[in-house]
């Protein structure tokens, strides 16, 4: 503070206030939120809201759900999937003599950081009706789900080639 002539002024620090600097920053003050995260002042502590795609105290990591489960939580299939982050699909296909359960087709990276449930093989004799593309039908066999990207918001539409 410096005196002046019958009264006296304080430069402040970065962020503190007041007539001697008495007050406090806010915990936001620095913008402790990374990636585009909002923060939130809980007086003497602070709280990120993460936007989709990122998780951690700072919104410092991106989500990942890590490896899906191989073959052996999901009995008769094969595993394809596009990568491990946010929205990422893998795409389970039966084995020759199974079809997959419905509505359960793939998995995805959620913002939890997790995989959605997993879909079941069952064998032709446990076939399923449904509707794909308009028509209604007894669906069985070996299909292929077919994928564009996944969004965190949105709605994808999943198609079923029959053969």
């Amino acid at each position: 503070c410096f005196h002046y002539i019958g009264k006296y002024k304080c430069d402040c620090p970065p962020g503190f206030s007041g007539r001697h600097c008495e007050i406090a920053p806010s915990p936001c003050f620095r913008s402790p939120c990374m990636n585009g995260g909002t923060c939130e002042d809980l007086g003497t502590d602070f709280s990120c809201r993460c936007r989709a795609g990122y998780m951690g105290r700072r919104c410092q990591a991106e989500v990942d759900c890590g490896t899906p489960a191989e073959v052996k939580e999901v009995k008769h299939a094969t595993l394809r999937f596009n990568g491990t982050r946010l929205g990422s699909v893998a795409l389970y296909e039966c084995d020759q003599g199974y079809s997959l359960s419905s509505p359960n087709y793939v998995r995805v990276c959620q913002p939890q950081g997790v995989w959605s449930e997993p879909p079941q093989c069952h064998g032709d004799l446990q076939a399923f009706w449904g509707r794909v593309g308009g028509q209604a039908g007894r669906a069985s066999g070996v299909h292929t789900l077919l994928m564009g990207p996944l969004r965190s918001t949105g709605t994808t539409v999943l198609t079923l080639a029959l053969p």
